[in-house]
């Protein structure tokens, strides 16, 4: 769940949200294949904000004109949110109805009588829950899981799990970490996916982004995931409309394209769905044993990978529909990277991943093996790049 920030005043909007609904409420979205969600709604000057576990921040909402506790909240790609605030025999505001017609929501739910604290990613990652089998391949290996405003929660908590499983030591980073040098304590460096309008730009700021290129340059691995293929590429789209500008330089390791938005697979409004990838030859270290086929969960609009002409990239995956890229591996410097448009980290048909957000979808396996083989190829298997320091 995303919004815009509130637009310019219309004539007769009301914008001034009623203190009364502040407070933690719980949804039962599992119709919808999201499970269950809580959030928090809070009033500050006058506007109503909500904050939800997959948030990493609290973002506003619109009243609706012309109604008694209503509100709106806009996404690109999921629809309009309207939530409706409702009064008990006692007038207070105790439970609440959520819709959104794009994913098929429309749920009622109800105030807690006690705050809720969010856990931090860090501590659901040490937390470890619903993770019960681990492999051994990778110790000493230490990845970091980039994590920073407008990132996806769920894409971040599903990648640090799938590293975990592999044996790799996980730490969540922000992006003064990334700008003090930490860095250089990994092995890995891995970008999650975005909620909404992720702005890893100004947050890391020019030393950031170089200290990230250096990073690799020197023998570091670097995991993009969706957003996190987007930022790593010279130029990308969405929908057509460019995203890289002048305040928002690309980290620039891809020497091609990302472009978000195909038609043929999911139409704007159409998603979470999953899709069929092939994989053209076996040659590649990552695809030494993977099958020709993967089916992999969610393909929320992310881009597809279209490398410039002469550029060194092996092709790990293409979409079956479209054919076009949708896994890129190929070093940097001394150190390597692989960009993915679809979600390989995200388990619909298991808990494992910490992420419950697109459980409604069927599944076909696992695709952790293809990050497995991913991180095998960038530190050698078993063997990390950096000792800990």
């Amino acid at each position: 769940m995303a919004a815009h920030p509130p637009q310019d005043e219309e004539p007769g909007r009301r914008t001034v949200a009623d203190e009364h609904v502040s407070g933690d409420f719980e949804f039962d979205l599992s119709d919808a294949g999201l499970g269950v969600l809580i959030v928090k709604f809070t009033v500050e000057d006058g506007v109503l904000w909500a904050q939800t576990q997959a948030a990493s921040e609290p973002f506003p909402l619109e009243a609706v004109p012309e109604t008694e506790a209503r509100y709106s909240a806009n996404h690109p790609d999921e629809g309009t949110y309207e939530v409706t605030f409702l009064r008990d025999e006692g007038g207070r505001f105790a439970r609440a109805r959520i819709v959104n017609q794009t994913l098929g929501i429309d749920a009622y739910g109800r105030r807690l009588d006690s705050p809720v604290v969010f856990q931090t990613l860090s501590e659901r990652l040490a937390s470890r829950d619903g993770l019960t089998e681990t492999r051994g391949d990778l110790q000493g290996t230490r990845v970091a899981v980039f994590f920073g405003r407008g990132m996806d929660r769920n894409s971040a908590i599903a990648l640090g799990r799938s590293f975990q499983w592999m044996g790799c030591d996980v730490e969540i980073v922000d992006s003064d970490d990334i700008t003090s040098g930490r860095l250089l304590q990994f092995d890995v460096l891995a970008f999650p996916g975005g909620e909404k309008d992720p702005d890893p730009w100004s947050e890391l700021g020019p030393e950031g982004v170089e200290n990230i290129r250096e990073f690799i340059r020197g023998g570091g691995g670097y995991i993009g995931v969706c957003f996190g293929a987007l930022f790593a590429s010279s130029s990308g789209e969405f929908w057509g409309q460019p995203v890289h500008q002048a305040d928002r330089s690309p980290l620039d390791l891809f020497q091609g394209s990302a472009r978000c938005g195909q038609n043929d697979i999911a139409p704007p409004g159409s998603w979470p769905l999953m899709t069929d990838l092939n994989v053209p030859d076996h040659s590649h270290p990552i695809t030494e044993t993977l099958p020709d086929r993967l089916h992999v969960v969610v393909y929320p609009n992310g881009p597809y990978l279209e490398p410039f002409a002469g550029a060194e990239v092996a092709v790990i995956a293409t979409f079956d529909i479209t054919g076009m890229p949708a896994m890129v591996a190929f070093e940097y410097g001394e150190g390597k990277v692989f960009l993915s448009g679809p979600h390989p980290e995200i388990e619909v048909d298991s808990e494992r991943d910490g992420s419950g957000r697109f459980d409604k979808l069927a599944d076909e396996g696992s695709e952790w093996p293809v990050l497995l083989a991913v991180v095998k190829w960038m530190v050698g298997e078993g063997t990390a790049l950096s000792q800990p320091g």
